[in-house]
């Protein structure tokens, strides 16, 4: 394969205008990659990708990696591909990489970063928002698409006012299509509401009653469990007290495992 098609395949993944835009992008999370770890593992994996591609490892060489934070990751990717969103410009790529690269390269890859890194180079679960709206109905939520659309954007756009910013944007980048915006839109620092107000908000958003929106809020957080990455979904929800329990549940349980 050669670096079109890993471009094509971050483009899908990440949604780049253009090949010329994939390319960028690419180069933008490699590069920093190529800084985080060390020259030597930089030069393995780039051995396993197309040259153009692995170029952007191998143009950096440091003597030992940098130890620099998952925040400054992003940063360095969102200054050098000047995208709005690293988070899933990095993902993009790491999906590329999955299906060009060894599992065993990428895993020595990541061996050498830290665990906030989890959640930067894996490439998100990601499921189509017609099974979204399947595992909805499924769970006790609305079986209409139309409901269901109605009951998401009133759960995630609650969620989004009880999560930190941060978070809330990790977790939006596995939420399908435009379902995501709210979210994506989450900013500043949450006020510490419990079970009962969130539910409310959610009856107000939706037009329903309170064990109607109960039950929609386990419906759309159980999909979002489905859709995310186990620690992503996990960080989401550690940042809600106890009694979150009742309408939050982790997939296992969602599950019945």
């Amino acid at each position: 394969m050669g670096a079109d098609d890993f471009y094509g395949t971050v483009q899908l993944e990440g949604e780049p205008a253009s090949n010329e835009t994939a390319a960028e992008t690419t180069r933008a999370v490699l590069t920093t990659l190529a800084e985080r770890i060390t020259g030597v593992e930089a030069e393995d994996l780039a051995a396993e990708l197309p040259d153009e591609v692995g170029d952007a490892l191998t143009n950096v060489d440091p003597d030992e990696a940098e130890e620099f934070s998952r925040e400054e990751f992003l940063n360095r990717v969102e200054e050098r591909a000047d995208v709005d969103d690293p988070l899933a410009a990095a993902r993009a790529v790491a999906a590329a990489l999955g299906e060009h690269a060894s599992d065993a390269e990428l895993a020595n890859a990541r061996e050498q970063l830290p665990g906030e890194f989890e959640t930067v180079l894996e490439p998100g679960v990601g499921i189509a928002a017609g099974v979204f709206y399947d595992i909805i109905a499924e769970r006790g939520g609305p079986e209409s698409r139309d409901e269901a659309r109605t009951a998401t954007a009133a759960v995630l756009e609650t969620l989004a006012e009880r999560l930190a910013g941060g978070e809330a944007r990790d977790l939006a980048t596995y939420v399908p299509g435009d379902l995501d915006v709210p979210l994506k839109d989450a900013e500043g620092d949450p006020p510490g509401f419990g079970v009962d107000e969130f539910v409310a908000r959610v009856a107000d958003r939706a037009g329903v009653d309170d064990d109607a929106a109960a039950e929609y809020t386990r419906a759309v957080t159980d999909a979002v469990g489905e859709a995310a990455s186990g620690a992503e979904f996990e960080n989401a929800v550690s940042q809600l007290p106890g009694e979150y329990g009742t309408v939050f549940r982790s997939p296992d349980a969602a599950n019945g495992e």
